[in-house]
């Protein structure tokens, strides 16, 4: 009876210890993988031994296998975002630079529609300098050629700062949905997917006014003034000659009245010669008067028109300015983000053990 009762204590105590002996091992076992995965979770990818190396590897390429379709919308749905976001910066500079241009539209129309501005538009036409008349007037006090610099290099780097910024969101909503630690969703863009930062803002950093000057000129669209000028010198020539055509008729009748206006009076306060002086004082004020006659009936009649021309040619290449420099980033985006997609295609349908292997 008490060797029985002895049996079952020792049996009893026997049971104890491999209770306890289990209980501790599997807090052991399981501290001991903690460890190793928060080792990998810590440690640079590339550190690792060879074995521990392949084994994260595979488990990245499993996962974004079997979650491909999410990863794509993750991918697709920051596309969409970048590309508005990019639009949005570009419209924004860009209508910055051109406000102060439509705002001297009326002071131009202005200055075209009087004397001054008649014999100005008239005198460099026939030196061939109208263009720089043009800029000088609609162009230049509004700074535009320098303001669209600025512009140009304030859009550059607004745009690395947003994809700077959204490369940073791509990766923690993949690290988010494949459940990654920060370096494993480093090291699945970097070297498995090829997809660094610097990939992402790279291509923009090679651009300045220069090179979007260069572009935009090679593509048929230039950004600055002197494009603008030239279309809207080429309307006023054609007005100025039809204008002169008016003239000649109407200057031949009223500077030979003038001038006999101007002998009569002339000869009666100072005879002979004064009809001569006369004679020339009437004419030219008739010659003026005549002048000014013309440019305000073609005032009346067409400036109107004339303001909504510009406005016309000034929003057409202000938007051509918009459409060059959205092709230019949105391009550079897309091909990024073919690229992408292309290599997680591949991945998506390659073994895991050919993939381990290169």
């Amino acid at each position: 009876m008490e060797q029985q009762k002895t049996d079952e204590q020792l049996k009893k105590l026997k049971n104890k210890k491999i209770f306890w002996f289990s209980f501790w091992g599997i807090i052991i076992a399981g501290i001991t993988v903690y460890a190793i995965l928060v080792s990998i979770a810590t440690t640079n990818i590339e550190n690792l031994p060879k074995a521990q190396k392949e084994v994260v590897i595979k488990n990245l390429i499993i996962k974004l296998q079997t979650q491909a379709p999410q990863v794509f919308q993750i991918l697709a749905q920051l596309d969409i975002q970048t590309k508005k976001q990019i639009d949005d910066i570009i419209q924004e500079k860009i209508n910055k630079v051109y406000a102060p241009v439509y705002d001297n539209i009326d002071k131009f129309v202005e200055f075209h529609y009087s004397l001054k501005g008649d014999y100005s538009e008239l005198f460099v036409a026939l030196t061939g300098k109208i263009e720089k008349l043009i800029q000088s007037k609609l162009f230049k006090p509004a700074n535009f050629d320098k303001n669209l610099q600025k512009a140009l290099n304030e859009i550059n780097s607004n745009v690395i700062q947003l994809v700077t910024k959204n490369y940073k969101q791509m990766e923690n909503k993949l690290q988010k949905q494949l459940n990654l630690s920060q370096n494993e969703v480093t090291y699945l863009l970097n070297n498995i997917l090829q997809y660094s930062i610097k990939d992402a803002i790279g291509r923009y950093q090679k651009y300045n006014y220069n090179s979007f000057r260069f572009i935009s000129t090679s593509a048929g669209a230039g950004l600055g003034a002197t494009l603008l000028a030239k279309s809207l010198a080429k309307k006023i020539s054609t007005k100025l000659l039809t204008k002169a055509g008016a003239k000649v008729a109407t200057k031949t009748a009223a500077g030979a009245g003038g001038a006999t206006i101007g002998a009569e009076t002339g000869f009666a306060f100072g005879g002979p010669i004064g009809a001569a002086i006369g004679g020339l004082v009437g004419g030219t004020i008739a010659w003026f008067a005549s002048d000014e006659i013309i440019i305000q009936v073609d005032k009346y009649i067409n400036s109107k028109q004339f303001k909504k021309e510009i406005i016309k040619m000034i929003d057409k290449q202000k938007e051509n300015t918009i459409k060059v420099l959205e092709t230019i980033y949105i391009q550079n985006l897309q091909k990024l983000h073919n690229s992408l997609n292309k290599t997680i295609t591949e991945l998506k349908n390659k073994p895991v053990k050919d993939l381990i292997k290169e």
